[in-house]
């Protein structure tokens, strides 16, 4: 039988494999873009978001008679609402005219690094943020008045470790939350491609 089912059914495929590879490529294409779009959309609303509650941590806490307070975490939220759109720019500017696959694999390692990036600033930055602001207030000043220099130090490289590993903690957990079925869903789509391809 030399038109036996094996025989259709290769021939077939076959026959049908330079059609089939751009569709589906298309298709993962269509997908992709649609989780994509949403991800820069959440990142941009996330954004935009800090700078109304940079305003109301300002007054906030001026209001409370905490002005340098007040000051320097409105401050430092600024400063972070532009890093963001730095990256959220990076994000933006990869090359869409690229084939899919490439345009997902360098989003991917955009947001890899983007993560680094953040995991880093937070274990640091957190602790330089936070302590100034305790610094700042008399009850922890009297606090530190009366302990001795040594200690002084223990508590703070103490204080700056919990900080550090809190705000991480907290950096990964909200990103999981946020991003983590989209990311996910990225993954997926690389990895079926990466099959489709080899």
């Amino acid at each position: 039988m030399e038109k036996s089912i094996e025989n259709i059914w290769t021939e077939g495929f076959a026959g049908n494999e330079e059609l089939l590879a751009p569709k589906l490529d298309a298709l993962y294409k269509k997908k992709s873009i649609h989780v994509l779009e949403k991800i820069k959309r959440i990142m941009r609303m996330d954004n935009w978001g800090l700078l109304p509650f940079a305003v109301c941590f300002a007054f906030g806490f001026c209001y409370a008679g905490h002005w340098d307070i007040g000051l320097f975490g409105a401050s430092l939220l600024i400063i972070l609402f532009f890093v963001n759109r730095r990256w959220i720019s990076a994000l933006e500017n990869i090359d869409i005219k690229a084939d899919s696959f490439r345009y997902l694999v360098d989003f991917k390692t955009v947001i890899r690094k983007m993560k680094r990036f953040y995991t880093l600033v937070i274990a640091i930055g957190y602790p330089l943020a936070v302590i100034p602001c305790y610094w700042m207030g008399e009850d922890f000043q009297r606090l530190m008045a009366e302990v001795e220099a040594w200690k002084k130090i223990l508590i703070v490289f103490g204080l700056a470790l919990v900080l550090s590993l809190m705000g991480a903690f907290i950096y990964w957990s909200i990103t999981k939350l946020m991003y983590g079925a989209l990311l996910k869903k990225l993954d997926e789509f690389i990895a079926d491609m990466e099959e489709l391809r080899a």
